[in-house]
């Protein structure tokens, strides 16, 4: 009787599946790697340090590569979405960052650097901020063009009492300082603070007070993105790219050196309260 002939592994139909898969494993890890060299090695030329807004650099570019990869790789509506639409809020906010008008900031007097708030209407906030919670909020009336006027959280804000779901405006509460959870400073984004203000040459980051970075870098990188570092628009993730962004040590003070008050502090420090309500 003639031996049996044995049957090669790789030959049945488990094998060769495995082999397939072993094989679209390899190609993904490639592609991977691929596009994280592609990230590291992107030119970062003369043009693109300018951070133009339709600059691939300036959009985050991982952002925007994840977002091509997911759609080819998957299909899957959801990522999609999931990636893209962070992605074009950078984009919105990085064309919606105008530069600062600080001509009429520079070597201010003592009198010139408090900020006009009414320090006797009860308010120990800004006069466009409100209190909850032990914080300042920009007021709900201003946020939502007086649709909304009563801030019942730090994401919402409701159109009268008694304040319900259907009669409220909310915004992410994942999405910190951002939406309504953010503090009244005008152009810049910053995060609710401790009652007080900042002076008038001053922004504020984490609820404290620096002097402006547009003072400090000649509006070329107008927007506070941490203690020490600037950057040119005034959005998280834009400022994520350092291409984006210029750090010192010496951006890391107040706005009061110079003008020979104590009460106005030339180091960085945290809201001070009776700028807001004696």
């Amino acid at each position: 009787m003639a031996a049996d002939t044995p049957t090669s592994s790789q030959g049945s139909p488990r094998g060769v599946a495995n082999s397939r898969r072993r094989i679209v494993t390899v190609v993904a890890n490639v592609l991977v790697i691929f596009a994280l060299v592609c990230v590291m090695a992107w030119p970062r030329g003369a043009q693109l340090q300018h951070g133009e807004a339709a600059s691939r650099i300036t959009l985050f570019t991982p952002l925007a590569l994840g977002s091509m990869v997911l759609e080819g790789a998957t299909g899957a509506s959801g990522w999609k979405t999931a990636v893209t639409q962070p992605l074009q809020q950078v984009r919105h906010e990085i064309q919606n960052s105008q530069p600062l008008d600080v001509s009429n900031m520079t070597n201010l007097t003592f009198e010139q650097l408090i900020p006009r708030n009414n320090v006797l209407d009860g308010n120990i906030c800004r006069d466009e901020e409100e209190e909850l919670g032990g914080l300042c909020y920009e007021r709900c009336a201003v946020i939502t063009g007086g649709v909304f006027p009563l801030r019942t959280s730090s994401w919402s804000c409701c159109q009268a009492q008694p304040c319900t779901f259907f009669n409220s405006k909310f915004t992410s509460p994942l999405s910190l300082c951002e939406g309504l959870d953010v503090s009244g400073v005008g152009p810049t984004r910053a995060c609710p603070h401790t009652p007080g203000s900042c002076l008038v040459n001053e922004e504020f980051n984490l609820g404290r007070c620096y002097k402006k970075c547009a003072l400090l870098t000649n509006s070329s990188f107008p927007f506070r993105s941490v203690a020490s570092t600037c950057c040119k628009y005034n959005s998280h993730w834009a400022c994520l790219d350092a291409i984006n962004t210029i750090s010192s040590p010496t951006f890391d003070i107040g706005g009061g050196g110079g003008d020979g008050h104590a009460s106005t502090p030339k180091e960085s420090h945290p809201p001070i309260p009776l700028l807001t309500e004696a």
